[in-house]
């Protein structure tokens, strides 16, 4: 591995530099690594994680599956997921059905000791 020395580095230079190595969680050198590797990689170098497996296994081919007819009919959900999916479709509120407004009003009349 070679090694590089970088003189007359601006202050503020290696200030951000130190700030952007620990919002990605690393050290001031693996982020200077990771900065020169992405200024001098080729734009086609980073293809992802399918392009890459696409193109080491695509000759291969696929594989079909033979799916079995379903022996039962489909079932229809039970009345806890019908539940859990209209409890979903609501607005969520820490006030239940009331708007902010509505609480603080109910809040202020019931829950409020009254001044004589």
């Amino acid at each position: 591995m070679a090694a590089v020395t970088v003189r007359k580095l601006d202050d503020q230079a290696k200030e951000r530099l130190r700030m952007r190595a620990a919002v990605h969680g690393r050290s001031m050198e693996s982020e200077i690594r990771a900065i020169l590797a992405e200024a001098v990689s080729e734009p086609g170098d980073n293809r992802g994680l399918f392009a890459t497996l696409l193109g080491r296994f695509g000759s291969i081919g696929g594989v079909e599956l033979d799916l079995p007819e379903r022996s039962t009919p489909v079932r229809a959900p039970n009345e806890d997921v019908l539940l859990v999916v209209e409890l979903r479709r609501r607005p969520h509120t820490a006030h239940g059905d009331l708007t902010p407004a509505e609480f603080a009003a109910a809040r202020v009349t019931t829950n409020q000791p009254q001044v004589v």
